[in-house]
Protein backbone atom coordinates (compact mmCIF):
# COMPACT_ATOMS: atom_id res chain seq x y z
CA UNK A 1 0.00 0.00 0.00
CA UNK A 2 2.56 2.82 1.06
CA UNK A 3 5.27 1.64 -1.37
CA UNK A 4 3.52 2.38 -4.88
CA UNK A 5 1.39 5.92 -3.35
CA UNK A 6 3.53 8.32 -5.35
CA UNK A 7 3.83 6.59 -8.82
CA UNK A 8 1.67 9.56 -10.63
CA UNK A 9 3.35 12.84 -9.26
CA UNK A 10 1.86 15.74 -10.47
CA UNK A 11 2.23 19.90 -10.29
CA UNK A 12 -2.13 20.38 -8.83
CA UNK A 13 -3.48 23.61 -8.67
CA UNK A 14 -4.95 23.72 -5.48
CA UNK A 15 -7.81 26.19 -5.16
CA UNK A 16 -8.91 25.50 -8.56
CA UNK A 17 -9.04 21.75 -8.78
CA UNK A 18 -10.14 21.56 -4.92
CA UNK A 19 -12.95 24.45 -5.82
CA UNK A 20 -13.57 22.10 -9.20
CA UNK A 21 -15.16 18.88 -7.36
CA UNK A 22 -15.71 20.49 -4.00
CA UNK A 23 -19.56 20.95 -4.91
CA UNK A 24 -20.06 17.54 -6.07
CA UNK A 25 -18.14 16.30 -3.73
CA UNK A 26 -20.33 17.61 -0.83
CA UNK A 27 -23.21 16.37 -2.47
CA UNK A 28 -22.28 12.77 -2.94
CA UNK A 29 -20.80 12.60 0.60
CA UNK A 30 -24.34 13.94 2.24
CA UNK A 31 -25.82 11.14 0.12
CA UNK A 32 -23.94 8.41 1.15
CA UNK A 33 -24.31 9.57 4.43
CA UNK A 34 -27.87 9.87 4.15
CA UNK A 35 -28.20 13.05 5.76
CA UNK A 36 -31.28 15.00 5.14
CA UNK A 37 -30.40 17.98 6.34
CA UNK A 38 -28.92 21.12 4.65
CA UNK A 39 -25.96 22.30 5.79
CA UNK A 40 -24.01 25.06 4.65
CA UNK A 41 -20.36 24.08 3.45
CA UNK A 42 -17.96 26.91 2.25
CA UNK A 43 -14.97 27.16 0.36
CA UNK A 44 -12.29 30.11 0.86
CA UNK A 45 -9.47 29.77 -1.45
CA UNK A 46 -5.98 31.85 -1.73
CA UNK A 47 -5.95 34.96 -3.49
CA UNK A 48 -2.86 33.41 -5.23
CA UNK A 49 -3.11 30.21 -6.93
CA UNK A 50 -1.20 27.31 -4.84
CA UNK A 51 0.70 24.83 -6.58
CA UNK A 52 1.80 21.66 -4.80
CA UNK A 53 3.10 18.45 -6.18
CA UNK A 54 1.76 15.01 -5.69
CA UNK A 55 -0.57 12.14 -6.64
CA UNK A 56 -3.84 14.05 -7.18
CA UNK A 57 -6.19 10.83 -6.91
CA UNK A 58 -4.64 10.19 -2.93
CA UNK A 59 -4.68 14.07 -2.49
CA UNK A 60 -8.47 14.32 -3.47
CA UNK A 61 -9.43 10.69 -1.54
CA UNK A 62 -7.49 13.05 1.74
CA UNK A 63 -9.71 15.65 1.44
CA UNK A 64 -12.39 14.05 0.77
CA UNK A 65 -11.89 11.48 3.85
CA UNK A 66 -11.43 15.11 5.85
CA UNK A 67 -14.87 16.49 4.47
CA UNK A 68 -16.53 13.03 4.98
CA UNK A 69 -15.12 13.74 8.97
CA UNK A 70 -16.29 17.69 9.39
CA UNK A 71 -19.99 16.53 7.71
CA UNK A 72 -20.37 13.25 9.89
CA UNK A 73 -19.92 14.86 12.98
CA UNK A 74 -21.52 18.18 12.36
CA UNK A 75 -24.17 19.37 14.75
CA UNK A 76 -27.40 20.27 12.08
CA UNK A 77 -27.30 23.33 10.93
CA UNK A 78 -23.78 24.74 11.78
CA UNK A 79 -21.75 25.88 8.87
CA UNK A 80 -18.78 23.81 8.13
CA UNK A 81 -15.37 25.51 6.22
CA UNK A 82 -12.84 24.52 4.01
CA UNK A 83 -10.02 27.27 3.99
CA UNK A 84 -6.68 27.06 1.59
CA UNK A 85 -4.30 29.74 2.06
CA UNK A 86 -0.43 29.90 1.93
CA UNK A 87 1.92 30.21 5.31
CA UNK A 88 5.21 30.86 4.22
CA UNK A 89 6.10 28.15 1.87
CA UNK A 90 3.27 25.81 2.66
CA UNK A 91 -0.20 25.57 1.52
CA UNK A 92 -2.59 25.25 4.12
CA UNK A 93 -5.82 23.66 4.25
CA UNK A 94 -8.15 23.62 7.15
CA UNK A 95 -11.22 21.77 7.53
CA UNK A 96 -13.63 23.47 10.55
CA UNK A 97 -17.09 22.24 11.45
CA UNK A 98 -18.86 23.06 15.21
CA UNK A 99 -19.75 19.43 16.30
CA UNK A 100 -19.15 17.13 19.28
CA UNK A 101 -15.50 17.62 19.08
CA UNK A 102 -12.67 15.98 19.87
CA UNK A 103 -11.56 15.29 24.07
CA UNK A 104 -7.52 16.74 24.06
CA UNK A 105 -6.42 13.25 25.79
CA UNK A 106 -7.67 11.35 22.51
CA UNK A 107 -6.13 13.70 19.93
CA UNK A 108 -2.30 11.99 20.13
CA UNK A 109 -4.49 8.61 18.82
CA UNK A 110 -6.24 9.42 16.37
CA UNK A 111 -4.32 9.05 13.20
CA UNK A 112 -3.33 5.64 14.15
CA UNK A 113 -4.44 2.48 12.19
CA UNK A 114 -7.89 1.14 12.81
CA UNK A 115 -8.39 4.17 15.94
CA UNK A 116 -12.12 5.11 16.67
CA UNK A 117 -13.21 7.20 19.14
CA UNK A 118 -16.14 5.32 21.19
CA UNK A 119 -18.47 8.90 20.55
CA UNK A 120 -17.55 8.63 17.33
CA UNK A 121 -19.14 4.90 17.00
CA UNK A 122 -22.06 5.39 18.24
CA UNK A 123 -22.83 8.26 15.75
CA UNK A 124 -21.10 7.02 12.13
CA UNK A 125 -20.03 3.73 10.76
CA UNK A 126 -16.12 2.91 9.88
CA UNK A 127 -13.44 1.11 9.95
CA UNK A 128 -10.44 3.65 11.96
CA UNK A 129 -8.91 3.68 8.59
CA UNK A 130 -9.78 7.13 7.24
CA UNK A 131 -7.87 9.55 9.19
CA UNK A 132 -4.48 7.06 8.95
CA UNK A 133 -4.78 7.47 5.70
CA UNK A 134 -4.75 10.97 5.42
CA UNK A 135 -1.78 11.18 7.85
CA UNK A 136 0.27 8.95 5.66
CA UNK A 137 -0.77 10.72 2.44
CA UNK A 138 0.51 13.67 3.76
CA UNK A 139 3.74 12.31 4.93
CA UNK A 140 4.36 10.79 1.83
CA UNK A 141 3.95 13.95 0.55
CA UNK A 142 5.90 16.17 2.78
CA UNK A 143 3.51 17.72 4.48
CA UNK A 144 1.22 17.17 7.68
CA UNK A 145 -2.02 17.44 9.32
CA UNK A 146 -2.61 18.27 13.10
CA UNK A 147 -5.96 19.02 14.74
CA UNK A 148 -7.13 21.15 17.45
CA UNK A 149 -10.72 20.76 19.03
CA UNK A 150 -12.25 22.05 21.61
CA UNK A 151 -15.16 20.03 23.34
CA UNK A 152 -18.65 20.54 22.02
CA UNK A 153 -17.60 23.53 20.24
CA UNK A 154 -15.00 23.64 17.02
CA UNK A 155 -12.84 21.11 15.06
CA UNK A 156 -10.24 22.42 13.18
CA UNK A 157 -8.04 20.17 11.09
CA UNK A 158 -4.84 21.34 9.22
CA UNK A 159 -3.21 20.18 6.37
CA UNK A 160 0.23 21.70 5.27
CA UNK A 161 1.53 20.42 1.84
CA UNK A 162 4.63 22.24 0.46
CA UNK A 163 4.44 24.45 -2.52
CA UNK A 164 6.34 24.60 -5.67
CA UNK A 165 7.83 27.56 -6.28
Amino acid sequence: FAGNMMKDHIKILLPAELAKRFKVQTNHILYSLKKNFKMQITLKVAEVPLWVHGDFGLLQRTFENLIQNAIQYAVENKPIEVSIRQKNTQAEVLVINDGAGIPQEKITHLFQKFTRLEESQKMANGSGLGLYFVWLTLEKHGGSVSVESVPNSKTVFTVTLPLQL
